[in-house]
């Protein structure tokens, strides 16, 4: 294996002196940044390299001002020019070709600086500790090795967290997660039983601490049953905060009881669930019936139903939704604002939020 910028030195006498040829010369990546330019691209989708040309393009925003002018700012576009080859050591022998078809005289060659055999293609990059970061601006320039030796917390980060991007950020990502292993399992075991969140409003505090307080929170967090709309992990370190939510709420005093809770109100709530179910089928008979409706109200009063039969209660608006048609349909139809609807909205009252009116958000 070769590292490019070695690949770059072997080639760089014969193409030093067929880019001086041509008059053409070498942008430096500030100057790059700076300005724009041509330069050549990895082509990560498709994996063949590629000459690309980035410019940057002022635009106007906001009311005119004082000034009889309005604000602008600074855009970078990017435009494709042609595929090279899949090779660096065959697109570096195009180049000078390239360059002098379609007159360009600056372009900017970024040295990657990854391990390449010199008919390598962007699949066969290897990474190792003594290359550079290509994922994330915190310490850019810096090799993997010494970002390890400073703030290995910042590797296992990206290693958990990114899924995504150019096929050259997947396999660095891929490289970090047996690179980081040991530090990654040791984040794997302190997310297990009473794991300290790491992000949101009770951030840095312990399950066993929040349950004291909000043991809903922590229900939600294991979000264990696929009807409620529970938290849902898009990375790795998510993935394992759950599990360790499930895993504290099965052993957990506090959860145990709000479960006992909710059993019983699960069962006072069972006329109520039947109703909903009712109101559920209406809504989807009016929905097919009314070529206007958009459809989506039945779905909804489903959520609301099924949260019901768990013994779990709706807050705020939705609360309000439950009430108002247990007034309007219990019993008959009813009109907002008669006796009849405010009688049964004392009886639902009564019979089901008694006591319980800052759960509903109703206090």
């Amino acid at each position: 294996m070769i590292k490019f910028s070695q690949l770059l030195t072997e080639i760089g006498e014969q193409l030093a002196k067929e880019l001086s040829d041509t008059g053409v010369s070498l942008l430096s990546k500030d100057e790059w940044d700076k300005d724009g330019g041509y330069w050549i691209s990895t082509g990560g989708q498709h994996r063949l390299y590629t000459l690309r040309h980035d410019w940057n393009e002022s635009y106007q925003f906001g009311e005119i001002g004082a000034s009889g002018q309005r604000q602008t700012g600074t855009t970078r576009k990017s435009y494709w020019v042609i595929n090279i080859a899949k090779s660096w050591a065959e697109t570096l022998k195009k180049l000078p070709a390239l360059l002098k078809k379609y007159e360009i005289k600056k372009i900017y060659i970024p040295d990657y600086d990854a391990d390449l055999d010199p008919n390598a293609t962007a699949r066969d990059i290897v990474f190792d500790e003594n290359g550079p970061m290509i994922v994330g601006k915190k310490h850019e320039g810096k090799t993997v090795g010494w970002v390890k030796e400073n703030d290995p917390s910042y590797l296992v980060y990206l290693a958990t967290h990114i899924s995504s991007g150019s096929y050259e950020t997947k396999k660095f990502i891929e490289f970090l997660k047996v690179y980081m292993a040991e530090d990654i399992k040791k984040q794997e075991e302190s997310l297990t039983g009473d794991a300290a969140i790491p992000f949101g409003k009770y951030k840095g505090q312990k399950l066993s601490d929040i349950a004291k307080v909000n043991v809903g929170y922590i229900k939600w967090l294991a979000n264990s049953d696929s009807d409620d709309r529970g938290y849902t992990p898009h990375d790795d370190q998510g993935k394992l905060l759950q599990q360790a939510a499930r895993k504290f709420a099965e052993g957990s005093s506090e959860v145990a009881q709000a479960k006992s809770v909710e059993e019983d109100r699960a069962r006072r709530f069972a006329p109520l669930v039947e109703f909903m179910k009712e109101r559920v089928q209406s809504a989807k008979e009016w929905e097919q019936n009314d070529p206007y409706s958009e459809g989506g109200f039945s779905d909804f009063l489903q959520q609301l139903t099924n949260q019901l039969a768990k013994g779990q209660i709706p807050r705020g608006k939705a609360a309000e939704i439950v009430i108002d048609n247990y007034g309007k349909w219990f019993g008959g139809k009813s009109r907002r604002g008669t006796k009849e609807y405010n009688r049964r909205r004392d009886e639902f009252m009564e019979k089901y939020v008694k006591g319980e009116e800052a759960a509903w958000g109703l206090g």
